[in-house]
């Protein structure tokens, strides 16, 4: 099931689209696999034949699906404690020595990402086995961001601005770690009223 590892299992699943996209790109040779591509803050400090990395730098919880009701179980009595929605922030970042190379590597993630905004998780992987509440596909769309926005988020990581992309990945769901709890019956309770005639007036 999507539990605690959720974030590196998307991660490492949007990476692996980038890869893919990168190395079918038509007339270039990237030649790129997840030692060049990687998950990592941008840094100075990373391998010399790093040419681009991807690195989650928030987490937000989807406010609409927030407060979902409780799931039913294989067992009607037990119910499962639903899901937590979330929304995964990215950023991809070029950085081959070559600039011709850094503008195409992004054009062709931007264009990747507009083409197949969604994709299902690999049957088998944690990503598919929810308990319930977990949408079918996973979105990944170029997160809007203003130049200041991305200037400020910048300076956080203490580094030069770079040209980048954030994509945002909706809904990311992470499994309560909770077993099924069987839940208390409701039961609802009717009161009587009774009605007094009215006298008439004498």
């Amino acid at each position: 099931m999507p539990g605690f590892s959720v974030l590196n299992d998307i991660a490492k699943a949007v990476q692996s689209q980038i890869v893919t996209a990168l190395n079918a790109a038509p007339d270039i040779d990237f030649d790129l696999d997840e030692t060049t591509v990687i998950l990592a803050p941008p840094s100075d400090s990373v391998a010399a034949d790093v040419v681009a990395t991807l690195y989650l730098y928030h987490v937000d919880v989807d406010p609409h699906l927030r407060n979902r009701r409780l799931i039913p179980a294989s067992d009607p009595t037990l119910m499962i404690k639903p899901p937590l929605p979330l929304q995964l922030r990215f950023l991809f970042v070029p950085r081959d020595t070559d600039e011709d190379h850094n503008q195409l590597m992004l054009g062709r993630v931007l264009q990747h990402f507009h083409d197949f905004p969604t994709f299902k998780p690999a049957p088998g992987s944690p990503l598919a086995k929810s308990r319930g509440g977990a949408p079918e596909e996973l979105r990944v769309r170029y997160d809007l961001a203003s130049y200041q926005d991305l200037a400020n988020l910048w300076s956080g990581f203490s580094q030069p601005y770079r040209l980048s992309a954030g994509l945002l990945v909706e809904i990311a769901t992470l499994d309560s770690g909770k077993a099924a709890e069987q839940m208390p019956r409701v039961g609802e309770m009717f009161g009587s009223t009774t009605i007094k005639p009215v006298e008439a007036d004498t």
